[in-house]
């Protein structure tokens, strides 16, 4: 059983092993998976009861970021900002897209991109309807350090400007060091520290 809280406006670091159940944690979190029992609140909003409540209060970026390899950077975040009810989608998409300094990645198709740029793209997906919380999983996994520098800069701007409560998983003690203003370690499905 793994029971914690976060307060909003942290930057929380979800550290384990792989396999510990980091991934699991986060997809009933999300509301992707069902808890076999307990539950948790996410923004006040109950993950069983009320799950259209908490995915629309939050963003998701999971490790492998899904998006149409034929389609540009800005046609896929259109797409996605229609699916998630965002008013004016072209606006809000080249709004994401200068806050995220990938105005030049708007126009090329995403099935030429590198992990790094997919990650940037994803993330801009997971806050176009502005989420109070948003997750990460594995955020990294797969980046070289110019890319992790970027994403942490990223997060680091999500939090202070927007106060965007940020829940990341890793396995990567620097990333947790450097980022994170609370963590929490599972390890086997339990979690053996939180601070």
């Amino acid at each position: 059983a793994v029971s914690f809280d976060i307060e909003k406006g942290e930057v929380f670091g979800f550290l384990g092993h792989n396999g510990a159940g980091k991934t699991t944690t986060i997809q009933m979190l999300t509301t992707l998976a069902r808890p076999t029992y307990g539950t948790a609140l996410i923004a006040g909003h109950d993950i069983c009861t009320d799950p259209l409540s908490v995915r629309r209060c939050i963003g998701y970026v999971p490790e492998n970021v899904r998006l149409y390899d034929t389609m540009t950077a800005s046609e896929n975040l259109i797409f996605f900002a229609r699916l998630s009810g965002v008013v004016n989608p072209q606006r809000r998409v080249a709004e994401v897209l200068e806050l995220l300094d990938c105005t030049n990645l708007a126009q090329a198709r995403v099935g030429g991109f590198s992990k790094g740029m997919r990650q940037r793209i994803g993330l801009a997906q997971a806050i176009l309807h502005q989420p109070s919380v948003l997750f990460l999983d594995e955020p990294t996994s797969g980046l070289d350090p110019m890319g992790i520098k970027m994403l942490r800069d990223l997060i680091g701007r999500l939090n202070a400007d927007f106060g965007m409560t940020i829940f990341m998983n890793t396995h990567l003690i620097s990333e947790i060091a450097k980022t994170c203003t609370s963590i929490a370690v599972l390890s086997h499905g339990k979690l053996v520290y939180h601070d």
